[in-house]
């Protein structure tokens, strides 16, 4: 096969959390559907570009088989070398077309991240064909894509660049002359009032953070098309899919919108979950969607029930808050930005093991026993409080625990995909969560392989013994060792 602009500017994939297969089956079990146990099962990657996102998920969940193909050669290669370097023997890495894939079996997962709004109709149609065609009946399939309205300015801006580095063929040469033009309209005027300063400096200021290869391959692209969500939507149901959730499942949350803008689109959601998510669109200004699909034929039950929840871990990162003047209960605050106020004690008391347990996940049983819900009312009460929870993103659904260190051990070993990726400064850590590492971390990853001891390691490393312990115990929390 010809080269591709990806051989020529390689893009260093990462893990996207989103992708998870764990969290994807996780939602799907909400909605009703029997998917796959995340550790057995097979998973398809379109687009899979150097393994970065494929790899780390197979080391986290290695019962599981994880195909990849991606059309640039050079970074199959890469992805093949990464997988062969950390002994990842459940993985393999194939250059192919996404409309020329040939008889790979079905799949209970496909994730195609960041491909559908950067590909010819035809290669898109294709990827759809492809998931129909390869998922079995209770898969699911995460797609990614740049959605409107939000997309708009992003689209301005990107046609600025494309303009002005037009006729430039050297990919170098292209960047550093997209980037003088951000440069310059950084400094770009505005009166007092005026609404399109602002919302060009915040797009400016993004593209200008963007590494080169994002830069290069996302807004200088030829081809980078935003879709409503109701145009994905058609063009799904057309392939003989399903609109299943958002793999982000919070991000579908009306609790922030005001009271009556909220029921309305409560009472919409009941007709056409579709309309709905597209006036919520509307609303929030998404640019960004990441859609989980399923096979039309597959019953979803939207209607969440106590039993239903009862069969998940549950996780949680959010810290307890002290409470705002004037506001009763107890209130738990994610980083992303979302809450959960509660002046109920069971709920209370589960949160607070939550937050105990963390980087591990909690049993429902364990959890309700903990908290001191013994009847099946306060069984069912809690319940619901967790799907609320869930709901707007304060904790996370899993289903498989994989193999993380809890207590530091005498010789503490790395994931192996941690000690091969840890000199770039980041990582996926167990949970397939990108990680950024500090100078102490770069230095001891690579060395954590089990057969040395910390005092051996700190010498290794040329750190103390006292500061290569608190990294290890740090590194621990982040779930990055192996237990």
């Amino acid at each position: 096969m010809p080269a591709t602009m990806y051989d020529a500017l390689p893009y260093r994939s990462v893990a996207r959390t989103a992708t998870y297969v764990d969290r994807i089956a996780a939602v799907g079990r909400l909605l009703g559907i029997d998917t796959a146990d995340s550790n057995h099962c097979r998973v398809l990657e379109l687009g899979c570009g150097d393994g970065g996102n494929l790899i780390p998920m197979a080391v986290s969940l290695p019962g599981s088989e994880f195909v990849g193909i991606d059309l640039a050669r050079s970074a199959i290669e890469r992805g093949i070398a990464a997988a062969s370097a950390i002994g990842a023997s459940n993985v393999s890495l194939h250059q192919a077309d996404i409309a020329g894939i040939g008889d790979m079996g079905e799949f209970d997962y496909v994730i195609a991240h960041g491909v559908y709004s950067w590909v010819p109709p035809e290669v898109r149609a294709a990827l759809l064909r492809v998931i129909r065609e390869h998922m079995r009946p209770a898969g699911l399939a995460f797609v990614s894509y740049n959605a409107m309205p939000g997309d708009h300015i992003r689209g301005v801006v990107r046609q600025m660049m494309r303009m002005h580095t037009a006729g430039i063929e050297d990919p170098r040469k292209k960047l550093e002359q997209a980037r003088a033009l951000l440069q310059m309209l950084e400094q770009a005027p505005g009166d007092a009032g005026d609404v399109y300063r602002p919302l060009l400096r915040s797009e400016v200021g993004r593209a200008l953070q963007s590494s080169d290869e994002l830069l290069f391959h996302d807004d200088l692209a030829d081809i980078s098309q935003p879709f409503f969500f109701s145009e994905f939507m058609a063009a799904a149901q057309a392939a003989g899919l399903q609109f299943a959730s958002e793999a982000v499942f919070h991000s579908m949350n009306l609790s922030t919108l005001p009271p009556d803008l909220g029921r309305l689109l409560t009472d919409l959601a009941a007709r056409d979950v579709i309309a709905k998510e597209q006036y919520l669109d509307f609303l929030t200004c998404r640019g960004f969607r990441q859609t989980l699909l399923c096979q039309r034929e597959v019953e979803l039950r939207r209607d969440v029930d106590a039993e239903r929840i009862s069969q998940f871990r549950f996780f949680s990162e959010a810290q307890r808050t002290e409470p705002d003047a004037g506001q009763p209960g107890v209130a738990f605050r994610h980083r992303n930005g979302s809450a959960l106020r509660t002046d109920h004690a069971l709920t209370i008391r589960a949160m607070e093991a939550l937050l105990a347990a963390n980087p591990r996940s909690v049993p429902f049983g364990e959890l309700a026993e903990g908290a001191g819900a013994t009847s099946p009312e306060d069984r069912e009460a809690l319940a619901n409080v967790l799907f609320q929870a869930f709901s707007v993103g304060v904790i996370e659904l899993r289903l498989f625990e994989p193999r993380i260190m809890l207590e530091l051990g005498e010789r503490p070993e790395a994931s192996p995909w941690a000690r091969y990726t840890a000199a770039s400064g980041r990582s996926a850590n167990l949970y397939h969560e990108l990680i950024e590492l500090d100078e102490p971390a770069k230095r001891l990853l690579p060395l954590a392989d089990g057969s040395r001891t910390l005092a051996e390691l700190a010498t290794a490393a040329e750190l103390d013994l006292p500061a290569t312990t608190r990294t290890f115990q740090e590194l621990a929390k982040l779930a990055l060792l192996v237990g």
